[in-house]
């Protein structure tokens, strides 16, 4: 039997999406907020908080998801004429797929979930001829697979980790995704010196690195600052006796190690890049989803 409150929220969720769409002036922002209240409206306890939007290039995916307050996951969204199976191939959504574990991408109308790597569904919920007809067509069988993939995504939870081998992976992948959005905050950052206009709080880290190396590359230092971070997380979580979050981490740094514990204190603080920020988070996320001592 069909969940009658999906049916009502899908014909919803179409008619503004069409509206949108038959007046011709949309971009792939005009759709996130009827697909946040969309999604939200499936299950109560369902949330989704949009992330800043994206200049250019890789940042965070548009959309963390949390099931109460624990986060599942990521979506990420493109535009309605976007093919997905195009998108998967791309550079952005590989770095993606490699880093987080439970991730959906959609165009609207296509959702495709992806866990560890692995597409586990794929649902065509709507088409553009849907839209340009007005008139909703949706099967039993495609609203049925739909909600099994939503139901599917908001279910996720980090397995426990209690291996050395699988925390250094998991580590690993976030660790080197952490380094391109690190280089290309500073590569951006440097631009903004030139002009005049003040730089984020890595560019403090960079400073501090060129005054004991002068000849490092960017690149260098970025893959300096994602493995000083990753560390530091380390060190932060096997001194806090709970739950650790960025707010409160530089406080569990040792003070021995005074420029871990400076960076920090730039992590913690609202100015920290949001477009770096996410992965920050998600590595914290593996960090609490593991039993230190017993590794």
């Amino acid at each position: 039997m069909v969940n009658k409150v999906a049916i009502g929220e899908i014909r919803k969720y179409f008619r503004e999406i069409k509206n949108i769409y038959l007046r011709g002036d949309y971009t792939e922002w005009s759709y996130r907020t009827p697909f946040e209240n969309f999604i939200e409206g499936l299950n109560p306890d369902y949330n989704l908080v949009q992330e800043p939007k994206r200049t250019t290039g890789l940042g965070a995916p548009d959309f963390k998801a949390f099931y109460k307050s624990r986060k599942v996951g990521f979506i990420e969204t493109k535009d309605l004429n976007e093919n997905l199976d195009r998108i998967l191939e791309t550079e952005q959504l590989k770095k993606y797929i490699e880093s987080i574990d439970n991730l959906i991408l959609t165009n609207y109308l296509q959702f495709i979930l992806i866990r560890k790597g692995r597409k586990i569904y794929d649902c065509s919920l709507l088409t553009l001829h849907d839209l340009e007809k007005g008139r909703l067509a949706v099967s039993e069988d495609k609203i049925s697979m739909f909600t099994s993939l939503i139901s599917e995504f908001f279910d996720y939870r980090l397995p426990t980790i209690t291996s050395a081998e699988e925390l250094a992976f998991e580590l690993s992948k976030r660790a080197k995704l952490l380094k391109e959005l690190a280089l290309k905050q500073l590569l951006e950052d440097l631009k903004k010196v030139e002009n005049g206009d003040t730089p984020s709080s890595i560019y403090d880290f960079y400073q501090g690195v060129k005054e004991l190396i002068k000849d490092i590359e960017v690149e260098d230092c970025a893959d300096a600052y994602a493995q000083t971070v990753t560390y530091g997380l380390f060190l932060a979580k096997k001194n806090c006796p709970n739950t650790l979050d960025r707010r409160i981490a530089s406080y569990y740094i040792p003070k021995n190690v005074g420029i871990i514990k400076r960076i920090f204190l730039n992590i913690s603080g609202e100015e920290f890049p949001p477009n770096i920020s996410w992965i920050v988070d998600d590595i914290i996320d593996i960090l609490n989803a593991s039993k230190l001592d017993d590794i």
